[in-house]
Formats: structure tokens, sequence, C-alpha cells
């Protein structure tokens, strides 16, 4: 089992609509809005980086007024 996060900034103004779009993503177990350098954080589990990472690619930097992610792979601590 892998768990991804990606942190994103959107469009000013728009970080709730990215957190709810997150929210009804398959694989999304959880999203929230933050203050800092990123405006939201997104935790992603599978069995497969692969899908995963295709998952960050294909839709999650797609979704409407995403402007930029960065994706962090957490490390197996079993």
């Amino acid at each position: 089992m892998y768990t991804v996060y990606v942190l994103i900034n959107t469009e000013l103004g728009h970080e709730e609509d990215v957190k709810k779009e997150l929210l009804h993503t398959e694989q999304v177990r959880k999203a929230d809005t933050v203050t800092g350098a990123f405006d939201n954080i997104v935790e992603l589990e599978g069995e497969n980086l692969d899908e995963l990472t295709r998952l960050v690619f294909e839709k999650l930097r797609k979704i409407h007024h995403v402007v930029k992610t960065e994706t962090l792979i957490s490390r197996s601590s079993g």
C-alpha cells in the first residue's frame, strides 16, 4: 500500500472549490485547505504507485483552478 501527498496551488479564491472536487475523486483519503506556500493538500492511497502517479497527472492536475502540484511519496514504515 502506498500513500502519496499532493500539495496544490490554486487560483486565488478557489481553494474550497478545488477541495470539494478533490473529495469526489477516487483514492482520495483526505483533502484539506491549508495556509502557507500551498493552498490545498490531498492524501491519496493505493496499491500501485504508477496508478497514483497517473491519477495526479490525469485527474488532479486537470481540476479547474489548479495551477501547480507537488507530489510527495511516503516511505513505508513497515
